[in-house]
């Protein structure tokens, strides 16, 4: 799509839908864009508002912030162009939809996750899930939740790790999880790529404290089962010291 289309939609009876990046922070410290925040306050809003709209005597038009990150850019593109939305391009920096994060309350969630995985499937058509396919993630490219301690015990489980998930492209995040039939990883943002995730897949994400967004705000339900292993700590970004409990707890749920 052309980003410098900026003016180009001007019907009548035109509506706009905002979509904007998020910025996490830590001491007021601006670390990195947020997928989970960009997905859950925006992109599902965007699908949700076009479906409300589409009988209306109203034409859509999402208006893209261009300072959107290539995962937020490129999924948002995909979408559109599924739907046959124009898009348009302009600096949104200061701007935050504010809408809940609690998608799942929404009456159009089920459709807007069909309309996510038929679009993935209509541009990845070669990419079929695997029954056995097992991913590990423990988010050693993040500034917060890491697992320290794991000396690779678990490896030969898995048919693949990732240390990395920030160096991955959007296509090539986007394969990976409609593939993978078991992904272990710890509770973070990394997590919205279920949405990507094939029905009969299986999730299990460890986290420091019970604070799990696809169990509180619905995306947990793309997939067949989602388990969560708290450790009760007080503090959500706390790094985790491996133990034979968690191993226990991974190897109990790779062999599902």
């Amino acid at each position: 799509m052309d980003t410098e289309a900026a003016t180009l939609f001007t019907p009548l009876n035109v509506h706009r839908f905002k979509l904007s990046s998020i910025i996490g922070r830590k001491n007021d410290t601006k670390i990195s864009t947020n997928i989970a925040h960009f997905f859950h306050e925006n992109l599902f809003y965007a699908i949700a508002d076009f479906l409300e709209n589409r009988n209306t005597n109203t034409n859509t038009v999402w208006t893209l912030c261009i300072h959107l990150q290539e995962w937020e850019l490129k999924l948002t593109q995909l979408c559109a162009e599924y739907l046959n939305i124009p898009c348009e391009y302009s600096d949104l920096s200061d701007y935050r939809s504010g809408l809940p994060f609690d998608i799942k309350q929404n009456k159009h969630f089920n459709t807007v996750m069909e309309i996510i995985q038929n679009s993935i499937k209509l541009k990845y058509p070669e990419v079929e899930f695997q029954p056995q396919y097992k991913v590990l993630y423990f988010r050693d490219d993040a500034w917060a939740r890491k697992m320290i301690g794991y000396k690779n015990t678990l490896d030969q489980y898995f048919d693949e790790i990732i240390y990395d998930m920030s160096s991955l492209s959007f296509d090539d995040q986007v394969k990976l999880f409609m593939k993978t039939s078991h992904f272990v990883t710890i509770e973070g943002a990394c997590l919205t790529n279920i949405i990507f995730m094939d029905k009969r897949a299986k999730v299990l994400s460890i986290t420091p404290y019970p604070n799990s967004w696809p169990l509180m705000f619905g995306t947990s339900r793309c997939v067949e089962k989602f388990q969560v292993f708290s450790l009760g700590l007080s503090n959500f970004d706390s790094s985790i010291e491996y133990n034979t409990e968690i191993e226990d707890c991974i190897k109990g749920f790779i062999l599902q």
